[in-house]
């Protein structure tokens, strides 16, 4: 994907992607929100909450994308959200275990983040 302005669905799969890159189990509750529900082969319980709104997701994925062919970013917005993306979400996920407690991973000023519930 080289375009500059993915849709929702394409923000949230790539979460999920990047999710299982990392041999995390992201999957969908009832209301389609995202869940971490194991790292690994170990079950996450409670499962992990992934609390933002469509517009926090959009407008962090632009604020990665703007770094692209920086020193900081890949040659493509959509790479750069990845490679960035993927980071801050392990990040989020090792923080959630640190915490050892009901957690939610919120979008926060650098992106993906781990919260007490």
């Amino acid at each position: 994907m080289e375009k500059s302005d993915p849709n929702l669905a394409e923000l949230t799969d790539s979460v999920i992607r990047a999710g299982n890159e990392w041999g995390y189990q992201i999957g969908r509750d009832s209301a389609g929100r995202l869940l971490l529900t194991a790292v690994g082969e170990s079950p996450v319980v409670p499962p992990v909450e992934f609390r933002f709104t469509d517009q926090e997701l959009h407008d962090y994925y632009s604020r990665l994308a703007a770094k692209a062919g920086t020193p900081n970013g890949e040659s493509t917005p959509w790479k750069t959200w990845m490679v960035l993306m993927s980071t801050h979400l392990s990040e989020a996920v090792y923080k959630a275990g640190v915490l050892n407690q009901p957690c939610a991973i919120v979008i926060d000023r650098a992106g993906f983040w781990a919260e007490p519930a």
